[in-house]
């Protein structure tokens, strides 16, 4: 008996052995075809690893791939990663699932590009993989850098040392997490968050994006479609300027506050913001104003609006401290005008006022 109990034990640590060293000895890349299926077959896409291939199997499966590309078959691939590292859950793989419970994607290049007629140029699946057989419990982008590119203007967007954590719960949805960009030489944070897509292919989508030194906050939430290939956004957005907010730097800034909400229906070639609200100041002395407008894109963008305020108390936008009845006077200082080059909407907006006197101050003609 305690023979035999001696060779069970012999035989486990031997195995055990053989698990933590095989991988070193292993040369991996010669099963660079079969992880490139497998990729494949889980994506739908087509998958190429073009470096070399590192793994282990103790505590758990983890992979290390270098040089990967991804893309629709017969195209040039969208999506590049510098390493790509993978680890994998044994509970899921036992049924039949892939399931990360870390994925890392260090210095992804990705290209999203519109073409003339506004349809995203993305890589589509060739086949329908189970959309719930890969997941990603926590992802890590780190360096990262996304170029979105539009050929009916022909103007480009590049964000730089993109960085993101969260998680991606199947190919489906729903999907979270925050991280962090530069665009244009300033830095911005993200949060974002996305449900399960639809029989319609309908996503709730609600995305917020602060630039890290200026006291802004911006979102976005709704519904994002393809409509026959074009991208299509429904749904509502804000922004506000709070009192006072502590800057990345750890620079406390003060200011006067406002906030802007409306409805927003989104598309490469036009936006049209509806039941606009802006309030300018603190919620005591507020000034409201009302209104909507059309945005067009594309080489020839312009913008049409109209905006109405009901009311505009002078006395209490002043604050404390001043006359009522008297105007604080300011000498004009002319804006000097803009290159065209400088202006990229050319504006044609309309200001209406309801013919209401304006508390403290005569109407004009009067002295």
């Amino acid at each position: 008996m305690q023979t035999t109990l001696l060779g069970v034990a012999i035989a486990i640590i031997l195995a055990l052995v053989a698990a933590l060293v095989a991988p070193l000895v292993i040369d991996w890349s010669q099963y660079r075809t079969a992880f490139e299926e497998e990729a494949s077959r889980l994506t739908g896409l087509a998958v190429r690893v073009n470096g070399t291939i590192d793994a282990r199997i103790l505590p758990s499966p983890r992979f290390k791939l270098r040089e990967v590309a991804v893309g629709a078959a017969g195209h040039e691939p969208q999506i590049r990663a510098g390493t790509v590292e993978l680890e994998l859950g044994l509970g899921p793989l036992a049924r039949g699932e892939v399931r990360a419970t870390e994925m890392r994607l260090l210095a992804p290049q990705i290209s999203v590009r519109l073409d003339d007629a506004g349809t995203l140029e993305w890589p589509m699946p060739a086949s329908s993989p189970p959309a719930d057989t890969l997941g990603v419990s926590r992802l890590t982008i780190d360096d990262g850098r996304v170029i979105f590119s539009d050929a009916a203007s022909g103007s480009q967007l590049a964000l730089d040392k993109l960085s993101f954590n969260g998680d991606v719960r199947s190919l489906l949805g729903p999907f979270s997490g925050e991280g962090t960009f530069i665009a244009g030489g300033e830095s911005f944070g993200f949060r974002i968050s996305g449900s399960r897509a639809g029989d319609d292919g309908n996503l709730k989508l609600r995305v917020s994006v602060d630039p890290a030194d200026r006291p802004l906050t911006t979102e976005i939430e709704g519904v994002f479609r393809l409509q026959g290939g074009v991208p299509q956004f429904d749904g509502i957005f804000s922004a506000a300027r709070p009192v006072g907010v502590t800057l990345a730097g750890g620079q406390r800034v003060m200011n006067d506050p406002w906030q802007l909400a409306g409805k927003l229906q989104a598309t490469p070639a036009a936006a049209k913001l509806q039941e606009i609200v802006l309030q300018y100041g603190p919620e005591e002395r507020a000034v409201v104003f009302n209104g909507k407008a059309d945005i067009t894109f594309g080489a020839r963008a312009h913008l049409d609006g109209e905006v109405a305020a009901r009311q505009v108390d002078v006395d209490r936008r002043a604050g404390p401290g001043a006359a009522p009845g008297h105007a604080v006077r300011r000498p004009f200082q002319p804006r000097q005008p803009q290159p065209a080059a400088a202006r990229p909407l050319v504006s044609q907006a309309r200001a209406r006022a309801a013919q209401r006197p304006v508390h403290g101050l005569p109407y004009a003609g009067q002295p």
